[in-house]
C-alpha cells in the first residue's frame, strides 16, 4: 500500500510541474497549438492526405538535401562543397548562389546534419517543413513579448498580435519562398532587443539584436535583413530625436564589427563576382516595378477570391492580406485616437505608412525614390516591403481590441456590415439551392459573414463576460486562419517535391554511366532545379537563371536545332534527355518509359506527365574534354556576344581569348594532354608539346581561380566569355587549375580582426570599471 501511496504522490508532484511550466509559459503553448492546428495538414506526415509546400521553398529544401549529401566535403580543401560547387557550369558557388542557398544559417546546418547522420538526404524537406513552422512561432512569440512588455499589454491581448502573425499575407505567401519568410521572422525579435537596449542599454540586449540579425543575414535573402535595420534605427531615431550621432554610431560598430565579419565568408565570396552573379547589373525602372504587392489585394481582407472550397485563381498571390478580425476590431473600438497618445504607437504607424507605399510599387512615390538610391536595384521584390505595414497591423490591432473591453454598443458601421452582408447574401444563397449550384464568390462571401458573426457574437458575450469574449475572438481568428491558410494553392500540393526530384531509372542509368567531368542536360526534367544531392555536372539550371552566364548560355544551349553542336562540345555535353518527340541527331539514343512529375509555370503547380509520354537520353559522341588544346586562337573583348561565334561552322577547338593577351599570337595546335586528378576546385595535368599552346578550360570563370604551370602560379585567362585558359610554352609541363576561397579567407581575417577589437574593447571597458573602484 505504502508504494502505491508514492505512486499516486509523485505523480501529482509531476503533474503540479506540469501545470506550473504550462502557467509559465502559456502563450508559447498557445501559439504553438494554433500554429499546429492551422498547418495540420502540412504536419500529417504519417497520412496520404498530406499537404506539401512547393515553389521555391521545395529548391531551398533540396539545396539542403544537396549540403547533407555534401556536407563530409567540407573537412578537403580540394573537394570542398562550400568553396566551389562544379554541378552547374554557368554558376560556380562564388555568385550569389552561395547566400541563397543559406549554407552557413544554423537551422540548415542542423537539418543537413541530421539528413547526414541518418543516411536519408530526403529528410531535409519534412525537417525543412518544421523550421519553417517553428521559425513563424519564433516570430509569433517577440510580437507577444513585445507587446507584454514593451507596450505593456496584458498577456491575453498581446497573445492575439502573436497569433495575428501567424497568417498574415506576407508569411502565408512567402512560405512558398521559405528564406524570404525565414529572414522576416526576426523583425519582431530584433526590435524586441533594439527597444531593451534604448531602456536599459546593457550589453546583453545589445549583442543580440545584433546576432539575431547577422542569423537573417545569413538565411539567404539580403533585402529582408536591410529592411530590418532600416525599421528598427528609423523606429529608435524617431523615439529619441536627441541621440542620433550615439545610436548612428553604435549602429555602425554592431554592423562592421558583429554583423558583417559573421557573414563576410558567404558575402565577400559574391562581393568579388557579383558582376556574374545576376543576369543585369542595371535594372530598368520598369522591371525594378514588376513585382510588387497589388493594391487589390486589401479587398481581400474582406473577401477571398479563393476557399477551401473553391478555386478561383490558382496563381492568386496576396501579399497585402490583413485579418478580417483585425479590421473588425479597429471598426469597433472606440476612442481609437487614444491609441495614439502612446508615442511608439505614431512611430510604427508612419513606418507602416512608408512599408506600404512602398511595396505597392508604381502606385507609392517612394517606390520612385527608392529606384534611385544606388543599390536599390537588388530591391527585385517590392513585395517584401508589405512586411512592414503586417508588422505593424499585428502590433496596433490588440490594443484597438482593449478599447472593445468597456463597450457597450455595436459600432453602427459594424450593424450596417453585418446586414448588407447577410442582405447580399441571401439572394446568392436561395438561388444556388434552387439551382444545386453556387457561384465561386459564394464561398468568399459565405466565409466572411461567419467570421462577422462570431466577432458579433463575441462582443455580446463580452458584454457579461471578458475572458469568454477573448477566447471567441481567438477561435474566430482561428477560423479565419485555418480558412486562409487551407485556400493557399501552393501550401497545399498534393505532390510530395521530395518524391518528385528522387532518382528515376533516366538518372539512375545516368549516374552509372557518365565519366567524370562530363556535362548532362537535364533542362526537360525536374532535376535541372538542383543535382548537388547526385553530384551531376550540368549545363543548366534553376540556381544558374540568376547568373549572367546561365541566362546566356542556356539561351544558346536552347537554340534553334542543328547550331548548337559546337557549344555543346565546347562546355562537354556528353548526355541530353529530352522529353516527348523533341528528336537529337545524335549517334545513340535510349528510350525511357518513367513517370515523371513536371512543373507547370503557368499554374504554378506540379503535373504528372501524360501516359504515353516518353523520355529519350541522347548519348553525344566525342563532346571536347574538360581540359583541350586550343586549335586556333583569336582575341576578342570577352562579352556575351562571343557565345554566337562558337557556330557550327568553325572549328569547336577555335577561342576567343581576351584582348589584353595579344602577345605572341602564334600557337601550336599538337601535342599532347593528359588529365591526372580532377576535383570539385582542383583540376591538374600533364602537357607535352613541340610549341607553345594554349589550354582551355570549359569551367566557368570566376575570381579565385588561378594557374600552376610546373608550381608557378599565374592567372587565367578569361576564354570564350565564360571560360578560363593559360598559354603554356613547349615541353613537358605539369598544369593545375585550383580555385583559391579568396572571399572565404578574407571573410576570416575579418572576423580574426573584429574579435581582436572586441577584446581591447572589452578589456579597456574593464580597466576603466576597475580604475573607478
Amino acid at each position: 500500500m505504502l508504494g502505491w501511496h508514492n505512486t499516486i504522490r509523485n505523480i501529482k508532484i509531476q503533474m503540479e510541474k506540469i501545470k506550473t511550466l504550462l502557467s509559465k509559459n502559456y502563450p508559447v503553448f498557445v501559439i504553438l497549438l494554433f500554429i499546429a492546428i492551422v498547418y495540420s495538414k502540412n504536419l500529417m506526415f504519417w497520412s496520404n492526405k498530406q499537404t506539401f509546400v512547393f515553389g521555391d521553398t521545395a529548391i531551398y529544401s533540396l539545396n539542403i538535401a544537396g549540403f547533407a549529401k555534401n556536407i563530409d566535403t567540407i573537412f578537403s580543401f580540394k573537394n570542398n562543397y562550400l568553396f566551389w560547387n562544379p554541378n552547374y557550369l554557368s554558376v560556380g558557388i562564388p555568385t550569389l548562389s552561395v547566400v541563397d542557398s543559406g549554407v552557413l544559417y544554423p537551422p540548415n546546418i542542423i537539418i543537413a546534419t541530421s539528413a547526414y547522420v541518418l543516411n536519408n538526404v530526403f529528410l531535409a524537406f519534412p525537417l525543412h517543413l518544421i523550421s519553417i513552422l517553428l521559425h513563424l512561432l519564433f516570430g509569433a512569440y517577440f510580437v507577444y513579448k513585445l507587446l507584454n512588455k514593451h507596450w505593456n499589454m496584458e498577456k491575453p491581448y498581446a497573445l492575439v498580435g502573436a497569433l495575428l502573425w501567424t497568417y498574415i499575407g506576407y508569411n502565408t505567401e512567402f512560405m512558398a519562398a521559405s528564406a524570404i519568410m525565414e529572414s522576416a521572422s526576426y523583425l519582431p525579435v530584433c526590435l524586441y532587443f533594439k527597444l531593451e537596449n534604448v531602456h536599459r542599454d546593457t550589453r546583453k540586449s545589445y549583442f543580440l539584436y545584433f546576432l539575431f540579425l547577422t542569423l537573417s543575414f545569413l538565411v539567404g535573402y539580403p533585402m529582408i535583413p536591410l529592411i530590418i535595420i532600416a525599421f528598427c534605427f528609423f523606429f529608435i531615431i524617431l523615439f529619441k530625436k536627441n541621440s542620433f550621432k550615439l545610436n548612428l554610431k553604435k549602429e555602425l560598430i554592431g554592423l562592421f564589427l558583429i554583423v558583417f565579419p559573421i557573414i563576410s565568408p558567404l558575402y565577400i565570396t559574391s562581393a568579388l563576382n557579383v558582376s556574374k552573379s545576376i543576369r543585369s547589373n542595371k535594372l530598368t525602372l520598369e522591371s525594378f516595378m514588376q513585382n510588387p504587392a497589388k493594391v487589390s489585394n486589401i479587398i481581400e481582407s474582406f473577401v477571398s477570391r479563393n476557399t477551401p472550397f473553391n478555386t478561383e485563381s490558382k496563381t492568386n498571390i496576396v501579399y497585402l492580406s490583413f485579418s478580417l478580425v483585425g479590421i473588425l476590431i479597429f471598426i469597433q473600438a472606440v476612442d481609437k485616437k487614444s491609441v495614439f497618445k502612446n508615442r511608439y504607437n505614431i512611430i510604427i504607424l508612419i513606418l507602416g505608412i512608408i512599408g506600404l507605399l512602398l511595396c505597392v510599387g508604381k502606385y507609392g512615390i517612394l517606390s520612385y525614390v527608392l529606384y534611385i538610391i544606388p543599390g536599390a536595384s537588388f530591391f527585385r521584390r517590392l513585395s517584401v516591403f508589405s512586411l512592414i505595414p503586417l508588422f505593424v497591423f499585428c502590433l496596433l490591432i490588440p490594443q484597438f481590441l482593449i478599447l472593445n473591453i468597456n463597450t457597450k454598443k455595436f459600432n453602427p458601421l459594424l450593424i450596417i456590415l453585418t446586414t448588407l452582408s447577410i442582405a447580399v447574401m441571401m439572394p446568392i444563397f436561395i438561388q444556388g439551392l434552387i439551382h444545386k449550384n453556387f457561384p465561386t464568390s459564394f464561398w468568399g462571401l459565405a466565409v466572411s459573414i461567419c467570421i462577422l458573426l462570431l466577432f458579433d457574437l463575441s462582443l455580446i458575450t463580452g458584454k457579461k463576460n471578458t475572458k469568454i469574449m477573448l477566447y471567441l475572438i481567438i477561435l474566430t481568428l482561428l477560423f479565419e486562419a485555418k480558412v486562409n491558410v487551407e485556400s493557399k494553392f501552393y501550401l497545399n500540393s498534393k505532390t510530395n517535391p521530395a518524391n518528385v526530384f528522387k532518382p528515376n531509372e533516366v538518372i539512375n542509368y545516368i549516374k552509372k554511366n557518365i565519366s567524370p567531368m562530363q556535362r548532362v542536360d537535364l533542362l526537360q526534367t525536374p532535376y535541372s532545379y538542383s543535382t548537388n544531392f547526385l553530384n551531376i555536372e550540368q549545363t543548366q539550371g534553376y540556381i544558374s537563371l540568376a547568373s549572367s552566364y546561365g541566362a546566356e548560355i542556356n539561351e544558346r544551349l536552347t537554340s534553334e536545332l542543328g547550331k548548337q553542336k559546337n557549344i555543346r562540345d565546347v562546355v562537354g555535353l556528353k548526355y541530353i534527355i529530352k522529353k516527348g518527340n523533341d528528336l537529337e541527331e545524335t549517334e545513340e539514343s535510349i528510350v525511357f518509359n518513367v513517370k515523371q512529375i513536371s512543373y507547370n509555370y503557368i499554374s504554378l503547380a506540379w503535373e504528372n506527365d501524360l501516359v504515353a509520354t516518353k523520355y529519350n537520353v541522347y548519348i553525344r559522341k566525342d563532346p571536347l574534354p574538360r581540359l583541350y588544346i586550343a586549335s586556333q586562337i583569336e582575341f576578342e573583348k570577352q562579352n556575351k556576344e562571343l557565345l554566337f561565334k562558337l557556330t557550327d561552322e568553325i572549328d569547336p577547338k577555335k577561342v576567343f581569348v581576351d584582348r589584353n593577351y595579344n602577345k605572341n599570337a602564334s600557337i601550336s595546335k599538337e601535342g599532347d594532354l593528359n588529365i591526372l586528378s580532377y576535383y570539385r576546385n582542383y583540376i591538374k595535368a600533364s602537357v607535352t608539346s613541340k610549341g607553345r599552346v594554349f589550354i582551355a578550360n570549359s569551367t566557368a570563370f570566376y575570381s579565385g581561380w588561378l594557374v600552376k604551370i610546373d608550381g608557378k602560379l599565374q592567372k587565367p585567362v578569361q576564354t570564350n566569355w565564360f571560360m578560363m585558359g593559360t598559354f603554356v610554352p613547349k615541353g613537358n609541363h605539369i598544369i593545375e587549375f585550383i580555385y583559391i576561397p579568396y572571399g572565404v579567407i578574407f571573410g576570416l581575417i575579418y572576423i580574426f580582426i573584429s574579435a581582436l577589437i572586441w577584446i581591447f574593447i572589452l578589456l579597456n571597458q574593464k580597466i576603466r570599471v576597475d580604475n573607478q573602484k
